[in-house]
């Protein structure tokens, strides 16, 4: 999903949500916080379906680290894709 037309002078910027449950989602998104710029991927939660997201653990990186983040999904997507079917059942990886 595609970044909503925010101006670059918006406090956050949310470029993808990945919902895992109905409790827990992903987040990747540009966020100042306390006068830093944060470049994350953060995990949301929350009690019940029907409460408020909160803040969950995150990974922060600069923009200039963006190109070799992606390098290492694609070559990690690549590895699985060829590997998968060796996992075992109970492995969690799959």
């Amino acid at each position: 999903m595609p970044a909503k037309k925010q101006s670059p002078t918006d406090k956050s910027v949310i470029f993808a949500e990945l919902e895992k449950t109905d409790v827990q989602k992903v987040r990747i998104w540009y966020n100042v916080f306390k006068n830093m710029k944060l470049y994350c991927i953060q995990n949301f939660w929350r009690e019940n379906p029907t409460d408020n997201w909160r803040f969950g653990k995150a990974i922060t990186f600069h923009p200039e680290d963006i190109d070799k983040i992606i390098s290492a999904l694609t070559d990690m997507r690549e590895w699985y894709e060829e590997n998968a079917a060796t996992f075992p059942v109970d492995s969690g990886l799959e």
